[in-house]
């Protein structure tokens, strides 16, 4: 191959995704007002996702929750850099092992340990979506919602949407007022 340098103007849609790490956790207050103060002194969109799961949750799928109920606390106290959250989710909880197809259990994760869909719609409900989509990348469910204030009549407008890893993801509508 040939050696080259290619400039962009980047991409306006772009954002920081919290998801904890080796130094732990990165979702409470002062590591989202941290990172948005540093992306708007380089002149960047200041707003992060934050990711419930991995390093958020210490790598326990049952911990999501409490990342999620303290985003909750955070929005409710006025934070604005907060444009979504990321659940691992999935029909059943946790995973198992990918061995023989006979001996799986459909809607158990093969990969991440994941909360069931139950527990993703009670978490949903603590921010009053009453519509979301599900996307299916790989075998586990990513969900996500974006929190967007209206600078017109100050509400705030919630809806669910994820970026797809791969070209053909599994969509699928689903409603908290159905069963």
């Amino acid at each position: 191959g040939m050696a080259s340098i290619v400039n962009t103007t980047g991409n306006p849609d772009g954002h920081i995704v919290l998801r904890g790490g080796s130094k732990g956790p990165n979702f409470e207050s002062h590591h989202v007002q941290r990172i948005s103060s540093e992306l708007r002194q380089c002149n960047l969109p200041s707003k992060v996702m934050i990711d419930c799961s991995h390093g958020n949750s210490n790598k326990d799928f049952r911990k999501q929750s409490e990342v999620l109920q303290n985003v909750a606390h955070q929005l409710s106290n006025g934070e604005k850099n907060i444009l979504g959250v990321m659940l691992e989710s999935h029909l059943k909880e946790g995973n198992q092992k990918l061995s023989k197809k006979e001996d799986l259990e459909f809607g158990k994760s093969i990969t991440d340990a994941c909360i069931d869909i139950e527990m993703t719609k009670d978490l949903i409900a603590i921010f009053g979506v009453l519509e979301f989509v599900i996307f299916s990348m790989f075998d586990v469910w990513f969900l996500m919602f974006y929190l967007s204030i209206s600078p017109l009549n100050n509400s705030t407008s919630r809806s669910v949407t994820t970026v797809p890893a791969t070209n053909t993801p599994s969509i699928i509508p689903h409603s908290l007022n159905t069963p």
